[in-house]
């Protein structure tokens, strides 16, 4: 069954461990919209970071075992993250062009209505640390 819900509360937290073993918390709460077509997820909103009044496009595609995400505004990525494998891409600011890489990479989708995935982030072959991302969206499939 195809669905396509807008204006969905839709709550973002990711946990960061740096190579200090210092960690940050980054929460976003937002609405959005979600799709769900031949077993895949799709969510759309944008990131608000207001400290920074950076503005961040999100286009997600939740699958089984892989998370693709696509980001346009402040700065752009199209990065996928696929269970136990690494990927590379690029992170593209205004003032740079960054190597994306992530490994140990863990994807978990919980009662249709979170998604969480863990894994190792290195930029240009620097390892940055361990993030933990969770996203929670409050739809009712009928």
């Amino acid at each position: 069954m195809d669905f396509k819900y807008q204006n969905v509360p839709i709550k973002t937290i990711n946990n960061i461990i740096n190579v200090n073993n210092e960690r940050q918390t980054f929460v976003v709460d937002t609405f959005g919209s979600v799709y769900y077509k031949n077993g895949s997820y799709f969510l759309f909103f944008v990131e608000e970071y207001k400290g920074n009044k950076i503005e961040v496009n999100f286009k997600a595609n939740i699958e089984k075992n892989s998370f693709t995400l696509k980001r346009s505004g402040s700065f752009k990525m199209n990065h996928i993250f696929i269970d136990g494998e690494k990927t590379t891409s690029e992170y593209i600011t205004e003032y740079a062009v960054f190597k994306y890489t992530t490994s140990n990479c863990t994807v978990e989708f919980n009662n249709g209505n979170e998604f969480r995935m863990n894994y190792s982030l290195e930029l240009n072959d620097d390892f940055i640390g361990k993030y933990e991302t969770i996203i929670k969206f409050d739809i009712k499939v009928h």
